[in-house]
């Protein structure tokens, strides 16, 4: 079956680019995914920070916020290095509901590389594959140990793990298995670990750089080079093998994510999103994603709107037993207005709505279906009914309708001797309006409160 799909992914691959192209953010579209005024710059619990969403879509990390190879869909990517020198970066793939590990490696990037890659469903199982075949990667420890092609390593591709093969905890600290169905949705992080340095007098090597099939040379760890600049960039593009309709993001670029040099080993836990700022925590990068409100435009025609809001950092943020977290509530209040400035702030998931009733949003990514929208097959949907046919949604993710957040310091994040309340997310709104082909994804839009001093 993979076998199959890979051949028509390839068939529909060149069409569903353009779409792609056409219908995706800007070049370098980091509009809409946690600008919070300009680079944040201070302390964090006594160490400086400056870790922000970059509006150029280049970083030193990238969160791809969604794919989904479910229901006949396919996900392309890309990850490219602008650099003049090598980078070496950590991939890590995460299931929807908990933010459990399904796969990892690192890619080694020449100069000026790109890396392709797509995810198919292989008979149940989330499976990667790779288009070109000139870039290495790395999967073992220590590095260097099983070292090349993916294509060579995995000619069938690499299936994600599950079951017994992922150790997991979700939010709560409570243990996860993973089921294979688990693996065909989620979302996928780069981290840069260092730069690469084209010389063969080293003794610790990133693998091979491919030339037409032929070795052009080993990459060896730049230990002195310092670490990687904001070079970094990727797309990301799911594709309907059905139609070729193509939902097209760029990813979300962290600029100045971490001045450190990671020399771990493939397998290891870090560099994740908890590694950034001077500190090395979760909290720069989660004052730097936070937002009040998220909001886009939907259209209740064709296959409808849905709405995707990740929220990347939420199982290495919480943790049982910690005080005032940021995502014990997950409840949410979307408001829907229509064209003629109509508004109905009692959006729920039930029909009618009770009285003061909040959505809640309880997973990591979830994916809001407006209407019964049929855009993705997801098992992280949360459905709502709107009574307009098309206007535009807001979400709140400040306040609930039933009381207040748990806690004084609840959906409050805090850097560089700012607070900035709401829960860090980053979101897209995917639409199909039509049969002939009116498809698109764009970034939410969104809002920001940040005060000075504490509420």
């Amino acid at each position: 079956m993979q076998k199959k799909m890979s051949i028509i992914f390839m068939a529909v691959l060149l069409v569903a680019l353009c779409a792609g192209l056409s219908f995706a953010a800007a070049p370098y579209g980091g509009y809409g995914n946690g600008y919070v005024d300009g680079m944040v710059t201070g302390t964090t619990n006594g160490a400086a920070t400056n870790v922000f969403v970059n509006p150029q879509g280049t970083g030193d990390a990238l969160i791809y916020g969604y794919y989904n190879a479910r229901g006949n869909m396919g996900n392309l990517f890309s990850l490219t290095n602008t650099a003049s020198y090598g980078v070496r970066a950590r991939i890590r793939f995460l299931e929807a509901k908990h933010s459990c590990e399904v796969i990892d490696f690192d890619v080694c990037l020449s100069a000026k590389d790109v890396w392709t890659a797509y995810i198919l469903d292989n008979g149940g199982v989330a499976n990667l594959n790779v288009i070109d075949a000139d870039t290495s990667i790395d999967t073992a420890a220590p590095r260097g140990s099983i070292a090349g092609l993916l294509p060579t390593l995995f000619p069938d591709g690499v299936d994600f793990r599950y079951g017994s093969a992922v150790q997991c905890t979700d939010a709560g600290g409570k243990s996860v298995t993973l089921t294979a169905d688990d693996t065909l949705e989620g979302y996928f992080i780069v981290i840069a670990e260092d730069k690469l340095s084209e010389t063969t007098t080293g003794s610790t090597t990133c693998g091979v750089k491919g030339t037409n099939g032929a070795v052009k040379t080993l990459w060896d760890m730049d230990r002195a080079g310092g670490s990687v600049d904001n070079v970094l960039f990727g797309n990301d593009y799911s594709i309907s093998f059905t139609d070729g309709k193509t939902y097209a993001y760029n990813a979300t670029a962290i600029g100045d994510f971490t001045n450190t040099v990671f020399f771990d080993d493939p397998i290891a836990a870090t560099p994740n999103l908890a590694n950034g700022g001077d500190n090395n925590t979760v909290v720069p990068l989660n004052f730097a994603l936070t937002k009040s409100t998220v909001s886009g435009s939907y259209y209740d025609l064709g296959a409808g709107t849905e709405v995707i809001v990740n929220f990347p950092t939420k199982r290495l943020t919480v943790g049982p037993g910690v005080a005032d977290d940021i995502f014990d509530d997950s409840r949410v209040v979307i408001t829907a207005y229509d064209t003629a400035e109509n508004s109905k702030t009692t959006v729920c998931q039930l029909s009618p709505c009770p009285p003061s009733q909040s959505t809640q949003l309880p997973n990591e990514v979830n994916v809001i279906s407006i209407n019964t929208s049929a855009i993705f097959d997801s098992v992280v949907e949360v459905p709502i009914t709107i009574d307009y046919p098309f206007g535009w949604l807001s979400i709140d993710l400040v306040n609930a309708l039933v009381g207040t957040p748990a806690g004084p310091l609840a959906h409050q994040s805090t850097a560089g001797g700012l607070y900035s309340y709401g829960l860090p997310a980053i979101g897209y709104v995917a639409t199909d309006i039509s049969s002939s082909g009116w498809n698109w994804m764009l970034p939410l839009v969104y809002s920001n409160t940040v005060d000075a001093t504490p509420r």
